[in-house]
């Protein structure tokens, strides 16, 4: 069973986009998007993990600019491929742990659905190599998903830092082993607690937003 969480979005690529379209969850999507065009309006936003380009298009309808990163020429293969009216979005493969081939400073920072990808013991690292990438004072957004029993897939192993691990198997017949942690407002905020101000933590019943600024 493969546990190599980018060998599992790299194959998930084509399919991954279903993800948005499950009825119960459209209210609540929409209302992300329109909360995220109204964050990000008139920024220069960097966006991580972008995966298939879905808030990426989206955010290009206010942002000013955006550049948009993830690890798996797969994913942005197909985000590539969408439109952007604006011609404000720039796409280019790189790894969250390490953004030294980004240049610039950006106004803000975006994150969907990659907290939760993040292991518990890598968190420090990981947001403080974000943090060098936005200005002092930038806004900083994250969105993920709640652990709902009726309809998440359940935890089936824990390791010793407590990172949960899912299974997984996709439409190719390849089953996985994904990392996947469900944080609350209290570890978010303590997570946050040496690089963010002015925290605001928002809780939907499918998915979580928390945004702050960056000190």
């Amino acid at each position: 069973m493969n546990t190599d969480v980018v060998k599992y979005y790299a194959l998930r690529a084509k399919e991954y986009e279903k993800i948005y379209y499950r009825p119960e969850r459209q209210a609540e999507i929409f209302q992300l998007c329109e909360f995220l065009k109204e964050e990000f309006r008139n920024l220069n936003l960097l966006e991580i993990a972008c995966g298939t380009g879905y808030w990426t298009q989206v955010i290009s309808e206010t942002a000013k600019s955006i550049v948009a990163t993830d690890i798996n020429p797969e994913m942005l293969e197909i985000a590539q491929g969408k439109k952007y009216p604006a011609s404000n979005v720039r796409f280019k493969v790189s790894d969250i742990f390490k953004m030294d081939n980004l240049d610039g400073e950006f106004e803000a920072g975006f994150g969907g659905y990659i907290w939760s990808h993040i292991p518990i013991q890598d968190l420090p690292q990981f947001l403080n190599e974000f943090q060098q990438k936005i200005k002092k004072g930038g806004k900083v957004i994250f969105i993920d998903n709640n652990h709902l029993p009726d309809y998440s897939t359940a935890i089936v192993k824990q390791d010793e830092y407590g990172n949960g691990y899912q299974k997984r198997n996709l439409e190719d017949g390849t089953a996985h082993l994904v990392l996947i942690n469900y944080p609350d407002k209290e570890f978010i905020e303590s997570a946050l607690s040496g690089v963010g101000k002015n925290i605001k933590y928002q809780k939907l019943k499918f998915y979580w937003t928390i945004s702050y600024e960056t000190i």
